[in-house]
Formats: structure tokens, C-alpha cells, sequence
């Protein structure tokens, strides 16, 4: 009777068996670990390599600040909402008004004219419209002439934002967790792109509210922390924050470096894009390693990658090896079982 019969209380067919099967195990085990698919060609070599060409991302914190200007839209005045206009009818006192508020449907009320559109208007153009509303309510000869008290609210409540005495900069906003950008008096912004973008479109929107009232400057406060994930056969697997540029070598070092059974040729890289699917790519970072090819262990990573690192086969074969043989059968301790994986 042979030793492993003796030892184990199994027939030597019955042995033969339960090995095969194991080794069939790591088998299947070794393909399971490998990705079924995988993007081609490379990702391309224009991923933004710096902070500032980055997309914005929630938490981010964005200073916009507001400036007054002299200049107007066509070298004249445009009476908007919330702008205090004075109005006098000569020879007919009680048909005057002060403080006469442009509400914000852009009207205003007047003895015996009623309800006049005034926002989007010249003062000449509003002097013009009052005219032939007391006209055409019987007041003779009307003369009109209207000024603004105050210029718009709005713009003016813009321009005089400034810390309050609890240090929180009220001109200072956060990116919120849907990627919108919100302020004051413009649509929201899609901030989920680069900072350049970003500021084009807010600049854009508020000449498109104001004119040329204000001068708009919009800069990046605070970036909310990045991460790239790094997984399976590194020291410390986890979350590691990225530091632009960033590269797949960095995030590896980073997150202490190769464990001896990882599988350095065939790391996984994966990137969501913005509609939540996914792209793969196999990348063999021992070729920058130990043949000094960079072309996939350089390879810009954006921050949400994630990187898989394998193990090997003989590191495959060895866990199969302790699930199926060690554990299930009580070999003693003087006898061992061992697989060679070329």
C-alpha cells in the first residue's frame, strides 16, 4: 500500500481523481480570472494630463465673483427688472411718480398710462410709449421725461456680495452631487467639464441677463478630493488619491506596489464614461518595467479609473491547489501535493 494510501485512507484511483479535479479547478479558475473582453485600441493619448483640463465633480467649489461697469448694450441705458425709475409729466404734477419699480415681469403702472413693458426698453423708447398712452387717455400734449433712481437690483446685489463676518465667502458655490452649478439670476450649469468650459458658458449666460452692467470672473476655490481604485494583487488595495498627471505605474507604487503573486502583464484597466458604461483595456505593465516600454504603464488614468491587478496561474494553481487538496483531504503534515503551471 503506497504512502499517500496509508496516509489518507483514499484508494490511489479515488486520489487520482480528487487531484485531477483540483487541477481542473485552477484550471477554470486561472480563465475565470481573466477579463472575457476587453476595448481596443489603447485609451487615447489626449486624456487630460492636468488639474485644471479635468472635469469638474461634485463637492468642487467655485468662485465667481462680479464687478460693476459703466459700459451699456448699444451705448445706451436698457431698463431691466428691479431697476427704480422717476417719472415726470410736465404741466400734470399728479400724473408723476418716484421710485417706480420695474417688477419682474418688466412692467410698470402709471396714473392714466396703466400697465407699460418697460424691461428691454431705452429711456427714450419708454418716454415715447408713455406718451401715447396719455394720449389716447385724453391728456393733452403729454411731455414725458423718465430716470432711473436706481439701476438694477439684481446686478447691484451682485456686485456688493462680499464675506460676511462668519468668513463664508457668499460668492463662493458648490457643485452639487446631480453636477449642477447654481446661481444667482441664470439657468444652472452643467459643471461636469473642464473649468474653461465651465466659465465660457457662466460668462455667456450672465451677458446674456445684465449686458454689459457687470464683468463676470469665475476660478476654481477648492477640487473635492479624486481617487483611483486599485485592486486584487497590490500591497495595500484600495483608494488611492489621484495627482494629476497620473499614470497606472504611479497608482500602483501608490498603493504600495506588486505583491509577488500579481500578474504584471495583465492589469486591467477600467473607465466609466459619463453614461455610466464602461471600457476596458489589458494593460502589460512589465514591459515598462523590465523592457523599458512606457507605451501602456504611462497611459494617463483620470480619476474613477479603476485598476484589477491579477494574480499568476502558479498563484492560481496554489489557491486551487489549498481549496480542493489540503483542505478536503487529510494529508499529513510530512506529505505535500504540488503543481507546476508552465
Amino acid at each position: 500500500m503506497s504512502i499517500v494510501d496509508v496516509a489518507s485512507g483514499l484508494s490511489l484511483k479515488r486520489w487520482t481523481v480528487l487531484l485531477g479535479g483540483a487541477v481542473l479547478a485552477c484550471v477554470l479558475s486561472a480563465c475565470a480570472s481573466r477579463p472575457s473582453f476587453v476595448s481596443s485600441p489603447l485609451p487615447p493619448p489626449e486624456t487630460p494630463g492636468s488639474a485644471e483640463e479635468l472635469p469638474l465633480l461634485p463637492g468642487d467649489l467655485i468662485k465667481v465673483t462680479y464687478f460693476p461697469t459703466t459700459q451699456t448694450v448699444d451705448g445706451v441705458y436698457r431698463i431691466v427688472a428691479e431697476d427704480r425709475l422717476r417719472v415726470d409729466v410736465v404741466d400734470h404734477p399728479q400724473l408723476s411718480r418716484e421710485h417706480v419699480l420695474v417688477l419682474p415681469d418688466g412692467s410698470v403702472s402709471l396714473p392714466e398710462a396703466g400697465q407699460v413693458k418697460a424691461a428691454g426698453l431705452t429711456i427714450a423708447e419708454l418716454e415715447a410709449q408713455l406718451v401715447a398712452r396719455l394720449k389716447a387717455s385724453f391728456i393733452r400734449n403729454p411731455r414725458v421725461t423718465v430716470s432711473v433712481e436706481e439701476g438694477d437690483a439684481r446686478a447691484r446685489s451682485l456686485v456688493t456680495q462680499r464675506a460676511d463676518s462668519g468668513n463664508t465667502e457668499l460668492n463662493v458655490f458648490q457643485v452639487a452631487d446631480s453636477g449642477l452649478l447654481s446661481l444667482p439670476f441664470i439657468k444652472p450649469v452643467d459643471a461636469r467639464r473642464p473649468l474653461d468650459q465651465v466659465r465660457t458658458e457662466i460668462v455667456r449666460e450672465y451677458a446674456q441677463v445684465f449686458g454689459a452692467k457687470i464683468v463676470v470672473t469665475v476660478n476654481l476655490r477648492q477640487r473635492s478630493a479624486r481617487y483611483v481604485h486599485v485592486l486584487g494583487e497590490v500591497t495595500r488595495p484600495g483608494n488611492v488619491e489621484y495627482r494629476a498627471p497620473f499614470n497606472p505605474l504611479m497608482a500602483i507604487g501608490t498603493a504600495g506596489g506588486f505583491l509577488p503573486t500579481a500578474e504584471q502583464s495583465k492589469v486591467v484597466l477600467v473607465r466609466y464614461g459619463a453614461d455610466g458604461k464602461d471600457a476596458q483595456w489589458m494593460l502589460d505593465i512589465e514591459k515598462g518595467l523590465v523592457r523599458a516600454d512606457q507605451s501602456e504603464a504611462s497611459i494617463a488614468l483620470r480619476p474613477g479609473d479603476v485598476l484589477f491587478v491579477p494574480k499568476t496561474g502558479v498563484s492560481l494553481a496554489n489557491d486551487a491547489i489549498d481549496q480542493y487538496v489540503r483542505r478536503m483531504i487529510p494529508l499529513p503534515a510530512n506529505i505535500g501535493v504540488g503543481v507546476t503551471v508552465r
